[in-house]
């Protein structure tokens, strides 16, 4: 007898004002699972099943530091994206370039925020790729960034 398939609707934990946790899902996962749950009757019992979906660390401080306030900030001041308005957009079409999931329920752009540390490191890398070919930026790598008035720091 072959073992009936369980999807996965990927999220993350959210807590109410009352301290209640819920299990908060991005859009094309809610999506999925309002239409997974037009198999069901009402009022039938179900049951969830929670697992991390990371085995490694996350994305560190340092990491995000060195992303926002070195690599965005000297791509959108050479890109014409100078404001933090306009890089918050330069984040999200690179994104949107580099961090492409196709998944069983559709295609969506990961989250940086949920990138383990090794992941993370070569979205940089190819960040750093693709800004000195395509736009002869070079990007320092963030063992050679030193604080500065010009970049926020590592």
């Amino acid at each position: 007898m072959a073992a009936k398939h369980r999807p996965l609707f990927a999220g993350e934990f959210a807590q109410h004002a009352n301290g209640d946790y819920y299990h908060k899902l991005d859009r094309v996962n809610q999506d999925a699972l309002n239409q997974y749950a037009k198999g069901f009757k009402p009022g039938e019992k179900t049951k969830g099943d929670y697992s991390r979906l990371t085995k490694g660390k996350i994305r560190s401080v340092e990491q995000n530091n060195y992303y926002w306030g070195v690599v965005i900030k000297m791509i959108g001041e050479e890109t014409g994206c100078p404001t933090k308005a306009d890089q918050e957009d330069l984040h999200k079409q690179l994104s949107a370039m580099f961090l492409v999931k196709r998944g069983k329920f559709g295609t969506y752009v990961e989250s940086t925020t949920r990138l383990e540390t090794d992941i993370f490191e070569r979205y940089l890398q190819a960040l750093r790729d693709w800004a000195l070919e395509f736009h002869g930026i070079r990007i320092p790598l963030p063992n050679e960034v030193v604080k500065s008035d010009d970049y926020d720091y590592i």
